[in-house]
Order: C-alpha cells, then sequence, then structure tokens
C-alpha cells in the first residue's frame, strides 16, 4: 500500500497480522510515472499476542533493619523503609520474559530472577503505609501471564510512646521471700521481675 504523508513524516497501517508472523517492511518513494528511490533498509516486525503461562509467586520479603530482622511472610508490619520482595517462578524464564511488579495498578519495576527464584526493591516506603503487591510475568512483547495474589505489607517505622521500667522481683525461694528492689540478692534462681508502663499498651 502506500502510506498517508504529512510533511516529512508518514504512517501506514498494515492488513491484520496473524500472532507468530515475522514481517519485513521497506519503505521508497515513487512519483508519478512509478519510478521509484533508494529503498530503506528492512524493518522487522514480529507479532505475539500469546501471553505466559507461568505465574509468579511470592514468599516473603526481607528485613534488615531495627531489631527484627530476617525473612517474614505477608501481613506481617515491618520497620523498613526499604525492605526486598522475594517470589518465585514454576520454571526458568523464557527468552526476553520478565518478572513485572505492581504497586496496586501501578506498574513499579521488574524483578531480578536467577533460576525460579526472584527479588525485588521497591522505591523507599513511607512510615504508615499500606502496599498490595502483584507479580505477573511478561514477554517481550508485553503479553503478560497470570497474576500473583496480592502480597500486602505495612510500613511502621514509629517506635511507641510508652515507657517500661522495673520496679522489683519476686522471690518465693528460702526464708526471704516477697518483693524487692534492684540490687538486692535473691536465693531464688526463678525470679520473677514486676514492672510498670507510662501509659496502657496499644493493640498490636
Amino acid at each position: 500500500g502506500t502510506a498517508t504523508v504529512t510533511g516529512t513524516t508518514w504512517t501506514f497501517a498494515p492488513p491484520a497480522l496473524a500472532d507468530g508472523s515475522t514481517h519485513t517492511y521497506t519503505a521508497v518513494v515513487a512519483d508519478a510515472a512509478g519510478n521509484e528511490g533508494p529503498r530503506s533498509a528492512g524493518f522487522t516486525l514480529a507479532v505475539d499476542t500469546t501471553a505466559p503461562t507461568q505465574a509468579a509467586t511470592f514468599t516473603g520479603y526481607t528485613d534488615d533493619a531495627g531489631t527484627d530482622r530476617g525473612d517474614f511472610p505477608a501481613g506481617t508490619p515491618t520497620d523498613d523503609t526499604t525492605p526486598v520482595l522475594n517470589g518465585a517462578l514454576g520454571a526458568a524464564l523464557g527468552a526476553g520474559e520478565v518478572v513485572r511488579i505492581y504497586d496496586g495498578a501501578t506498574l513499579i519495576g521488574t524483578a531480578a530472577v536467577s533460576g525460579t527464584t526472584w527479588t525485588f526493591a521497591p522505591p523507599a516506603l513511607a512510615d504508615g503505609s499500606t502496599h498490595t503487591y502483584t507479580a505477573v510475568v511478561a514477554d517481550a512483547a508485553g503479553n503478560e501471564g497470570p497474576r500473583s495474589a496480592g502480597f500486602t505489607l505495612t510500613v511502621d517505622a514509629t517506635p511507641p510512646v510508652q515507657t517500661a521500667a522495673i520496679a522489683s522481683y519476686t522471690d518465693n525461694a528460702g526464708t526471704s521471700q516477697g518483693d524487692f528492689p534492684s540490687g538486692t540478692p535473691t536465693d531464688d534462681t526463678t525470679p520473677v521481675l514486676n514492672g510498670t508502663l507510662s501509659a496502657a499498651l496499644a493493640a498490636g
């Protein structure tokens, strides 16, 4: 066919292309008498509308901040504003395939894949925010396979305001039994520490 020309640019819509087909197009300027100028370099286009069949799943996240460090499952709050998401694949990725990570409906990046496992470090997360991530395998043409279940992560980097104090210990062994202050020796190998809080604990 012939292209639609506007100034020094042109567009052309080929006939519908079959899935799995590959086409190499060339363009050339022709005059009214049919004379053709130099032909362009070939422009190759492969059509792939078939989505990957394998799924990506979440296995947890890694927290390396604060006192509680390690790998944790979905639903466990974190004080790490830069946690790392971890996941698995049913099989190794095919050529050109990637694992896309979404935060809600927003694509935020692609994971680092090693064999059948993957990791992803999201952008820094705000204290008090909650995120629901999904993972999906996408091929080079942008077709996406089945979306994973949502993986929810809440960030809580604000320490409690209550304070705790140790008031005494309880000795219930030997002849000197009762509550005693700090610095008092005991013959009880299983004493009980007693304390107070500046305010009642919040839920959780």
